[in-house]
């Protein structure tokens, strides 16, 4: 109900941000996923698993801060009620 009180641009960013963060856990299962079937199958060398992970990494600072920005622009609109 309270996004009907809110500007475009802002349902617009919270429908974005809401989308990152319901799939920040999968991203994050997947970037296992690829670290262990990389160790265990070794397929690659060590420096495939340290790109792996630091891609892996580069990935969960960017979902965290989305999920910061998701938190306050959630707390925004709350506050125009």
């Amino acid at each position: 109900m309270t996004l009907k009180y809110a500007s475009k641009i802002n349902v617009t960013l919270y429908i974005l941000l809401s989308i990152i963060y319901a799939s920040g856990n999968v991203a994050i299962a997947y970037v296992s996923k690829l670290m262990l079937n990389n160790a265990q199958y070794q397929r690659g060398g060590l420096t495939q698993l340290l790109i792996i992970a630091l891609l892996g990494s580069l990935i969960i600072v960017i979902i965290m801060f989305s999920n910061f920005a998701y938190k306050y622009l959630k707390n925004k609109i709350r506050k125009l009620q």
